[in-house]
């Protein structure tokens, strides 16, 4: 299954409700590069951060890049 995330609120909530790692090992989650460049930490409590970068060197996170057309 594929998944587009476009909101780092639901990443949050996804931590916050522990079903994070379930659906990364039942899905492909796409984020936007903005959310992956400014929101890459997750923090809990204020206290520990997460980092993505592991999820996107195995694959389980794939980053979606914006593409300009040209006339």
């Amino acid at each position: 299954m594929l998944i587009v995330l476009l909101d780092a609120d639901v990443i949050i909530d996804l931590h916050r409700f522990g079903i994070w790692e379930s659906i990364l090992k039942k899905s492909k989650i796409l984020i936007p590069s903005i959310i992956l460049r400014r929101e890459v930490f997750y923090f809990i409590d204020g206290t520990s951060i997460k980092h993505f970068k592991k999820y996107l060197d195995e694959g389980s996170i794939l980053r979606i890049q914006r593409f300009g057309l040209k006339s």
